[in-house]
């Protein structure tokens, strides 16, 4: 009888275990439908107006709700509370987005000029100045990759982030700007 209850009790040890291993890990990302985005448009209030995107099971959006520069920084960074973030990770970290302000500069990938300064020379990287609200159709092949459709899409999720680390490499902005020098005619 006693080797029943040892036998009971090493089995029910083991399936305890094994179902803390398997069930209890909080290192696990806890997934959501909902993802940071970005669409790459001027208001009066600058460039670039972020999001809180939600998608369904097929990559669609079925929701939208806008969130500030500031406001998607922090949650991205794990610092606020974030629908898309739960789990407050550093978005920029994993990703390996090594400067999160580098935001600020989605603008560059749309427009040859800062369109709000008219005094300062600050310049962009499609160098298309007859139509200098839009990159050429060949900057626009290398922007289809994070999910552009057209230079009005909402790019979110993966694509958003991996986006954001390739405008860091100045090797990819040498290469997206000399598309709009050799363009398609």
């Amino acid at each position: 009888m006693k080797k029943i209850i040892v036998v009971i009790i090493f089995f029910s040890i083991a399936i305890i275990s094994y179902s803390q291993n398997k069930f209890g890990d909080t290192t696990a990302i806890t997934p959501t439908p909902y993802c940071f985005g970005v669409r790459v448009f001027t208001t009066n209030w600058g460039v670039g107006q972020f999001y809180l995107i939600k998608v369904n099971a097929k990559n669609e959006i079925v929701n939208i709700d806008v969130l500030g520069k500031e406001q998607f920084i922090r949650q991205a960074m794990g610092k606020e509370q974030s629908l898309a973030n739960p789990d407050k990770i550093n978005l920029f970290q994993k990703y390996g987005v090594n400067d999160p302000n580098i935001v600020s500069s989605l603008w560059k990938i749309r427009y040859a000029k800062y369109p709000y300064k008219t005094s300062d020379t600050t310049v962009g990287w499609t160098n298309n100045y007859e139509n200098p609200f839009m990159p050429f159709p060949s900057q626009m092949k290398i922007l289809k990759q994070y999910g552009f459709e057209t230079i009005n899409s909402y790019i979110y999720g993966d694509k958003f982030f991996k986006l954001l680390k390739d405008m860091e490499d100045p090797g990819w902005v040498r290469a997206y700007t000399e598309a709009g020098k050799h363009t398609e005619e």
